[in-house]
């Protein structure tokens, strides 16, 4: 179980301090931010889940299982864009995206963000283990 206070804290510090307590590693923390509340008690997955929402970032929580050190890889992404799900390697089937030919026809319209499985899909592709 975990459990996160925060007041007025670092996001950077405060996933530091829960890296270095549970063996969470964590990649790709660029920009830090303020952070306010309490967090858990609860898993490791749904106390980052209540941390991270609405932060900008995007994320996935990998392994965790068997021994293995879990992972949080984040990218920075909407704010607005669908809620982070965390999602363990190897928990269900996974969808196929469209190719990279995302673009879209008319150079107009706003790109969409990417959804937390097709980042999740990228991340697979990077990381086959």
């Amino acid at each position: 179980m975990l459990s996160i206070q925060a007041r007025n804290s670092s996001l950077i510090d405060t996933l530091n301090l829960v890296s270095r307590d549970t063996g969470l590693v964590v990649e790709g923390l660029g920009r830090d931010q303020r952070i306010y509340g309490q967090y858990g008690p609860g898993t490791l997955a749904s106390t980052l889940t209540a941390l991270l929402d609405g932060s900008g970032y995007n994320f996935v929580i990998i392994g965790g299982e068997g021994g293995q050190s879990p992972r949080l890889v984040l990218t920075t992404g909407n704010a607005a864009a669908a809620p982070n799900t965390p999602v363990a390697a190897g928990s269900g089937p996974i969808a196929s995206t469209a190719s990279d030919e995302s673009a879209p026809a008319d150079p107009t319209q706003p790109v969409q963000p990417k959804t937390p499985q097709e980042i999740f899909n990228e991340l697979r592709k990077m990381h086959p283990q």
